[in-house]
């Protein structure tokens, strides 16, 4: 039997044997990362590790916009259920994480990790 796993229409549909079966509705959860009052996509492991044991942070990519100004894109595109996660508590994070929440309020969740 032939089948696949499609997206359309923002659904995922399982198609086998010419029938299609809707399995679960797909949506995009925009989420901004801040660390050191910067947003970043930092490798995940290396955030623990560095604490631990010293070992260098591995970052992906890094930002040159602010927090609020991805929080004010998803505002304007009217994307909901945002994250604002700071990895770590230091003041720039903090200023910076308050700012995203006061571009688009109500609509962010605040998540601290440290």
């Amino acid at each position: 039997m032939l089948w696949c796993l499609v997206v359309w229409n923002l659904k995922l549909v399982f198609v086998a044997g010419g029938r299609a079966v809707v399995c679960a509705a797909v949506s995009f959860r925009p989420c901004i990362d801040i660390h050191k009052g910067k947003v970043k996509q930092i490798v995940g492991s290396t955030l623990r590790d560095s604490s631990v044991d010293g070992t260098a942070l591995v970052t992906n990519f890094e930002s040159d916009k602010s927090a609020a100004e991805f929080a004010s894109i998803y505002k304007e595109d009217e994307l909901l259920g945002g994250h604002v996660i700071m990895l770590g508590a230091d003041p720039a994070s903090q200023a910076a994480a308050l700012e995203a929440l006061r571009a688009y309020p109500g609509e962010n969740i605040l998540s601290i990790y440290y």
